[in-house]
């Protein structure tokens, strides 16, 4: 593959599942930001809902939800880079790639993005 030039859409396809992930954790965390009311236990809501997750505002739980789906985002993104390393010159941020989960924060502001995403928490350079 020396020769092998990535085009705008090999990258879409191989970043297509990855991308999904930061998308939907993006909107959990967009949620979480906005949302100021709490839960209140009930007998009804408390027996349906996990330990963990109890009482938490509805804040806290979109904010979970956010931080599972990033961490299924780096995973999906640690197959990828495990498969074919070259992939990594279109993220916009250095990646560890001798550590576990890539040493990254399950944030918006570290996760690494496409070079050429319009994400707010994208980097860019100049």
């Amino acid at each position: 593959m020396s020769n092998f030039f990535y085009s705008n859409d090999y990258m879409k396809m191989k970043f297509s599942t990855y991308l999904e992930k930061l998308k939907l954790a993006d909107s959990y965390n967009s949620r979480s930001l906005y949302i100021k009311v709490k839960v209140r236990p009930s007998k009804k809501t408390l027996l349906g809902v996990p330990l963990h997750n109890r009482c938490l505002s509805s804040s806290g739980l979109q904010h979970r939800k956010a931080e599972v789906e990033y961490e299924k985002a780096i995973e999906i993104l640690e197959e990828l880079l495990s498969e074919e390393p070259g992939l990594v010159v279109f993220l916009d941020r250095h990646v560890d790639m001798t550590s576990v989960g890539f040493g990254i924060l399950l944030n918006a502001e570290e996760v690494p993005r496409l070079i050429n995403s319009r994400s707010q928490f994208a980097r860019r350079t100049k």
